[in-house]
């Protein structure tokens, strides 16, 4: 009777060891995974704060037949869209500014500061650079990689 005893005893460890194993490995698949989730989601929120603002850029020099980069009050780099309505120039100009995507919508004959602008979206370092017949426009994301958008003159 005691060998009946000694092998249910061994048996219920085996299940007790194949019950821990099967815990260990479900543990490690849901830190896995939920690791994968986060670095998807980062993936996802970089993508998101890079590409926003180029779309928003590339759609707003779209319905404008004439695009510069202008300074806005001297020291901030925009681009200048101009526009007539009612026979009265119109200027829009769209910089970073703050940590953020700002559009300022004015008569030309007005000037104005940076702050006026109304913030579209928060996003990461955008700069703005004049390279021959095209506009070079720069988002800085949060990993120090860096995307251009270029748009013709």
């Amino acid at each position: 009777m005691n060998m009946i005893c000694l092998g249910e005893r061994t048996g219920n460890l085996d299940m007790v060891l194949l019950l821990l194993i099967f815990l260990f490995t479900s543990a490690a698949i849901l830190l896995f995974g939920l690791q994968v989730s986060r670095q998807i989601e980062e993936n996802m929120d970089d993508h998101f704060r890079t590409a926003t603002p180029f779309l928003y850029l590339v759609s707003r020099a779209r319905q404008h037949d004439e695009i510069t980069l202008t300074p806005l009050c001297g020291d901030t780099p925009s681009l200048f869209l101009p526009s007539e309505y009612d026979e009265t120039g119109y200027a829009t100009y769209l910089y970073y500014y703050g940590g953020g995507l700002y559009e300022l919508f004015i008569p030309t004959d007005i000037s104005a500061a940076p702050a006026d602008g109304q913030l579209l979206l928060q996003t990461d370092p955008i700069s703005f650079q004049l390279e021959g017949s095209l506009i070079s426009v720069t988002c800085t994301d949060s990993t120090g990689h860096a995307g251009p958008l270029f748009l013709s003159l």
